[in-house]
């Protein structure tokens, strides 16, 4: 009675427990930051869904975040020198399939540093990108 009403005076409706009285569904959420994974079974498995929820919390810790962050900073600063649209694809790629997410697990600024030096074109300072951002208080203070 309650899904009818609310739908005859054009209100969302969501019933986790009865999914055909449903018109939107809630996913399941993950969130690290900017980092946002949303999980859905479509309404047939509320279950499902939190374990798989439980899972990925676990896969994609706080690290996560701080490279947003970083990588965030980066990204503008990257878009901002005029280099061509391959050389800034290439360095994206380069920066996410580095072990600098790894790094930031290990709580090792240094392994960091180093590992966006070895990337980032000789005219991109990352010691400006972190004081600019006073990243290392956040990693501190999350890490």
């Amino acid at each position: 009675k309650v899904s009818e009403a609310a739908r005859m005076r054009g209100m969302l409706v969501n019933a986790v427990d009865q999914p055909e009285d449903c018109n939107f569904i809630v996913p399941a959420i993950v969130r690290r930051g900017d980092l946002v994974i949303a999980i859905s079974t479509t309404g047939k498995s509320p279950a499902l869904a939190k374990m798989l929820r439980e899972r990925l919390e676990l896969q994609f810790g706080y690290e996560y975040e701080i490279f947003l962050i970083l990588i965030g900073k980066l990204r503008k600063k990257i878009l901002s020198m005029g280099y061509s649209q391959e050389k800034n694809s290439r360095i994206f790629n380069e920066i996410v399939r580095s072990d600098i997410i790894k790094a930031l697990e290990e709580k090792n600024l240094r392994r960091v540093e180093e590992l966006f030096q070895e990337i980032l074109p000789p005219d991109i300072s990352v010691k400006d990108i972190f004081m600019d951002l006073d990243v290392l208080e956040t990693v501190g203070g999350v890490l």
